[in-house]
């Protein structure tokens, strides 16, 4: 049997391909919304088995329709994209309305406030960090209200997110339905595959760090990508501004942007055929704009106080010692930190991925659609998932691996993740598979990731609403008592504690937080008698 009659018969097999995927995916996503189902089965009555068959139901009707139709519905695609932006976008305006402080953010407000902004700045420059980006946003608790700030900037980050997402999903759908659908997908995947969303995310002292670096990194690459494409001074300079912007968020951060932006400026170097000498010139000044910025966040005085802590003889010059000594230690421990969080995340990085191949197949269609370049698609994979491994080196050096910090690496796995599954799909519909399987990807993934939105939503909204009043109760209660002066400053004064959403812990007493939330408030250190109802 030859090669041209045997590729009819893989046609055929590979036809029905879109549907096992979404069907593995149906069972894959009832066992990922387990508290929306909950949800629905006691509010109705119903019971569990007959919610779940019905979710069969309504997912079995978004596959089959556009194919027994033999078309697809412009209209009804639109309006479900949408509709699950909507409402995805009005969960992230609830979790961030209903932010409370915790931790840092009330010494980074008091230092704000009673410093000034410029003075605040120099004062963590040489005690804190070299953070320059992040405390810059932190500053402005100095000239507004911070709580408002806060709550302001975790929903703008979102918006940037999607907006980052919406250009790189353009780089593959030329329709702008196809577009934001798959700009959802991605954002999903950067909010849903965080195993501590509540710290490097819906917090101001973490999100402001590593939600804001993250966004910062994309935008960074979309403009270098413009710049690359279209070489104007507007997108060269728009696009080493944000790298400079990036690196000054975490040490992290910096590491994975030195090292993939050092990849692309060798391969521009040695691959002179498919660069032009612009193109070279523009990805080594981004290259080396990313070298300067690093030096001046790493030479931030306060990055050696801060790392002191991490070494029995305090010497700052130990930092440097030490991670040549222990490189290979640090390497296996950003390995073995890094993996029980995939491992967790794993469904869920397993649907999205699914749903990015699917909706590479059926974008591939589309007349301006990429030609698909699995070698290159690979290569960039590849990249994003050693980066992620390797720039989790510092906190392996100093041994200090906080849940936040694996926000970046998890972003980057599963940028490179869906990268490659779109560009395998589109392989993949070139060559063997009919679209015509695939045009319920849309309904179905939107049901998809409305589901596991809405899941997260239900599963976390009664304790996080539980804690905005009892927060804003005890705020208001210490806020009256400071002002009226009815406290000894000699003692310390009593209250309650209160769960940190997605931490499990109380907020004081624990450390110096008593007596930073205390001052504060201007009461002295806060000692918790009781958890608050």
């Amino acid at each position: 049997m030859n090669r041209q009659q045997i590729r009819p018969q893989i046609e055929n097999l590979t036809r029905f391909l879109p549907i096992l995927i979404l069907a593995a995916a149906c069972i894959l996503t009832i066992h990922e919304i387990q508290p929306l189902l909950a949800r629905i089965s006691a509010g109705f009555g119903l019971p569990p088995r007959t919610v779940k068959i019905l979710y069969a139901a309504v997912f079995l009707i978004s596959v089959i329709f556009p194919a027994a139709l033999k078309r697809e519905v412009p209209a009804l695609n639109r309006a479900a994209v949408l509709a699950t932006a909507g409402v995805i976008l009005l969960i992230l305006f609830d979790i961030s309305a209903k932010t409370v402080l915790r931790r840092d953010d009330y010494w980074e407000i008091y230092e704000a406030r009673h410093r000034g902004f410029f003075d605040y700045l120099l004062f963590i420059f040489r005690t804190n960090s070299g953070r320059y980006s992040a405390f810059l946003i932190k500053s402005l608790y100095a000239v507004l209200p911070p709580l408002l700030w806060i709550r302001i900037t975790i929903f703008l980050c979102g918006l940037l997110l999607l907006g980052c997402c919406f250009r790189i999903a353009k780089r593959f759908a030329a329709g702008r339905t196809n577009a934001f659908f798959l700009s959802i997908v991605l954002l999903s995947g950067i909010y849903l595959i965080q195993t501590k969303i509540w710290e490097s995310f819906f917090w101001g002292g973490g999100g402001q760090i590593y939600a804001w670096g993250i966004a910062c990194a994309l935008a960074a690459w979309i403009f270098l990508g413009d710049a690359l494409e279209k070489p104007t001074r507007v997108n060269l300079t728009t696009a080493l501004l944000l790298a400079f912007l990036s690196a000054g968020f975490a040490q992290l951060i910096n590491l994975a942007m030195l090292m993939l932006s050092g990849a692309l400026a060798l391969r521009v170097r040695i691959d002179k055929k498919a660069y032009t000498p612009r193109q070279g010139k523009t990805a080594l000044a981004f290259f080396f704009v990313l070298i300067l910025s690093t030096a001046i966040a790493f030479a931030m005085p306060g990055n050696y106080v801060n790392a002191s802590q991490f070494f029995d003889d305090g010497q700052t010059s130990a930092v440097f010692e030490s991670a040549a000594e222990t490189i290979g230690n640090a390497i296996l421990a950003s390995f073995t930190g890094l993996i029980p969080h995939l491992r967790s995340q794993r469904r869920i990085l397993l649907l999205l991925a699914a749903i990015c191949f699917l909706t590479g197949i059926r974008i591939s269609e589309e007349a301006d659609a990429p030609k698909p370049n699995l070698g290159k698609s690979a290569a960039i994979a590849l990249a994003l998932w050693i980066s992620a491994f390797f720039c989790l080196i510092i906190n392996g050096v100093l041994g200090y691996y906080s849940s936040r910090v694996f926000s970046v690496p998890l972003t980057m796995i599963w940028i490179g993740t869906a990268y490659f599954s779109l560009t395998t799909g589109a392989m993949f519909a070139a060559r063997l598979v009919s679209h015509t399987n695939a045009r319920g990807t849309i309904l179905t993934g939107l049901l998809i990731v409305g589901c596991l939105w809405l899941s997260f939503y239900v599963s976390v909204r009664p304790e996080m609403n539980r804690i905005y009043r009892t927060w804003t109760e005890r705020d208001r209660r210490l806020t009256e008592i400071a002002a009226t002066g009815e406290f000894d400053e000699k003692e310390d004064f009593m209250t309650c504690a209160i769960e940190i959403n997605g931490a499990g812990v109380p907020d004081i007493p624990y450390g110096s937080y008593g007596w930073i939330i205390g001052r504060y408030y201007g009461l002295p250190t806060l000692t918790a008698e009781t958890n608050c109802p």
